[in-house]
C-alpha cells in the first residue's frame, strides 16, 4: 500500500472537486503559486489571490521606514549625528573584536586539522587515506582567507558619515519604490 502525497491527501481527505483542488492545491507545484508550496493546503482560491498580491509587504514596510529614517536624519543636530557616529564606532569596535577572535579561533583549528592531516600522510602507506588526507589540505587551503578577521574602519569625519546616511537612506527609498513597483506589477500579472 502507497502512502497519499501532501496533494493526493487533501483531495482524499476533503470534498473537493478536481476543478477547486487543480487551483487551490495542484497549482502550488508550479510557476507562480510556487511560493506557497509550504503554506497551509486549506487555503480558497481568494486566500491564493491575497497571499500573491501582500508579497509586497516587505517593500511596502522597507520603504516606508527607509522614509522614515530619512526624514529623522534630516531633522537631526550636529550634537546627535555625533552621537549616531559614537554609536557605530562602538559596535564596529566591537564587531572587530568578535572577528579578530573567532579568525583566531578559526585559525588555530585549521592548522592543528593541517598538522593532524600531515601527520596521517606521513604515517600511513595506505593511497586512499593519503589521498582524503590531501584533499583536506586542499580544502583547508581553499578556505584560508576565512581565518583573517573582516575588520571595518570608524567612522573618523562627521561630515562624510552624514553625507553616507543620508544618501543611503536616499538609495534605498529608490530601490523600494522600484522593486515596491516590480513586485506590485509581477504579482498583478500573475492574478
Amino acid at each position: 500500500m502507497t502512502m497519499p502525497t501532501g496533494y493526493t491527501s487533501t483531495l482524499d481527505n476533503t470534498e473537493k472537486d478536481t476543478a477547486d483542488w487543480i487551483v487551490e492545491d495542484l497549482s502550488r507545484a508550479f510557476g507562480m503559486c510556487v511560493m506557497l508550496r509550504e503554506d497551509n493546503m486549506g487555503l480558497t482560491a481568494d486566500q491564493i489571490l491575497a497571499k500573491i498580491k501582500s508579497d509586497s509587504n516587505y517593500h511596502v514596510k522597507a520603504l516606508a521606514d527607509a522614509k522614515a529614517e530619512l526624514l529623522m536624519f534630516e531633522g537631526l543636530s550636529e550634537t546627535e549625528w555625533k552621537n549616531i557616529m559614537d554609536i557605530e564606532n562602538k559596535d564596529i569596535a566591537n564587531s572587530n573584536r568578535e572577528s579578530v577572535l573567532e579568525a583566531s579561533e578559526r585559525a588555530e583549528l585549521h592548522e592543528r586539522a593541517k598538522r593532524d592531516l600531515k601527520l596521517i600522510i606521513i604515517k600511513t602507506r595506505d593511497d586512499i587515506t593519503q589521498n582524503v588526507c590531501k584533499f583536506g589540505l586542499e580544502q583547508l587551503k581553499l578556505v584560508n582567507g576565512e581565518c583573517e578577521p573582516y575588520l571595518s574602519e570608524l567612522h573618523k569625519d562627521i561630515d562624510v558619515f552624514k553625507t553616507t546616511k543620508l544618501e543611503n537612506a536616499t538609495i534605498s527609498i529608490c530601490y523600494h519604490e522600484k522593486e515596491l513597483k516590480e513586485t506590485e506589477e509581477r504579482n498583478n500579472g500573475r492574478v
